[in-house]
């Protein structure tokens, strides 16, 4: 038997076999929206040659919508029990896998490939450091993922980056396809969502030797966002303020900004005497 598992109703009857139901402690929203999904797998042109990663499948409600399209699909899913219903779903498929693992705890092959996924809103930021900032993790090519509306519009602020921003800008382009609202999700979550798409530049916008030290200085600079750049760097009490003044003077910063006012150049060669 065929499941559709994008039909409300059929999802449900379909736990209900295995008397599961969607677990509010995994982030668990399952997308019961045919029009979103096919929005995702358009936006991460899938092509026979694919080796995707899914992290949070649960019962397999993108899974088996991504899998015919893929050379390759490997689902993380931490909550034990989604397991046997997704083996079910997916056992039409000879190309897919699912581990029973904490995507943190995940370091993909070290080949080419995609993420696509409906993750948890929680681990939103932890997932995303994972994949673009660990020297453990390669780096994939494209990640498409379904996320809090709110923040993949904060991502997407050119005109008021937050630390998040840069961590993501550092190493790719982020684009939002298109919003989903709450009704869009068995149980229906508290807010709008938004496809997100992360596209990788073909190299990073600083070497890696000089990543580390920079989100250190960024993550000190934004301890308090809506404070000057100058009072954040005081309030660590490494430097004093004549020294951050003279600094800031030198690498031509405005005493008045906020970390946010910043552009690249400006946090590099912040660094390059900082630190």
């Amino acid at each position: 038997m065929t499941y559709d598992l994008s039909d409300p109703g059929e999802l449900e009857s379909f736990l209900s076999r295995f008397g599961l139901f969607a677990k509010k402690s995994f982030g668990q929203n399952f997308l019961v929206d045919s029009r979103i999904l096919d929005q995702i797998i358009e936006s991460a042109e899938l092509s026979g040659h694919d080796f995707v990663l899914e992290i949070g499948s649960g019962p397999g409600v993108l899974s088996q919508r991504i899998a015919p399209h893929v050379a390759q699909l490997t689902s993380l899913e931490i909550d034990l029990q989604m397991i046997a219903p997704w083996k079910v779903i997916m056992k039409e498929y000879e190309n897919v896998s699912i581990l029973n693992q904490d995507v943190l705890d995940f370091i993909p092959e070290d080949k080419a490939y995609k993420v696509v996924a409906n993750i948890p809103y929680y681990i939103t930021s932890p997932i995303l450091k994972h994949f673009l900032r660990s020297q453990r993790v390669r780096r994939p090519d494209l990640i498409v993922l379904l996320i809090q509306k709110e923040v993949a519009q904060r991502i997407c602020d050119s005109k008021k980056p937050t630390l998040l921003s840069w961590e993501i800008r550092l190493f790719g382009t982020p684009e939002i396809i298109c919003g989903v609202p709450p009704g869009s999700f068995s149980p229906s979550p508290k807010v709008d969502s938004a496809v997100l798409r992360i596209r990788m530049l073909p190299k990073p916008l600083l070497p890696s030797e000089h990543m580390d030290a920079l989100f250190v200085l960024m993550s000190l600079a934004y301890k308090q966002p809506r404070k000057t750049l100058l009072n954040n760097l005081m309030n660590v009490g490494k430097w004093s303020k004549e020294n951050i003044e003279i600094t800031l003077e030198k690498c031509d910063i405005d005493l008045r900004f906020r970390p946010h006012q910043l552009n690249l150049a400006q946090w590099t060669d912040l660094l390059g005497i900082l630190f």
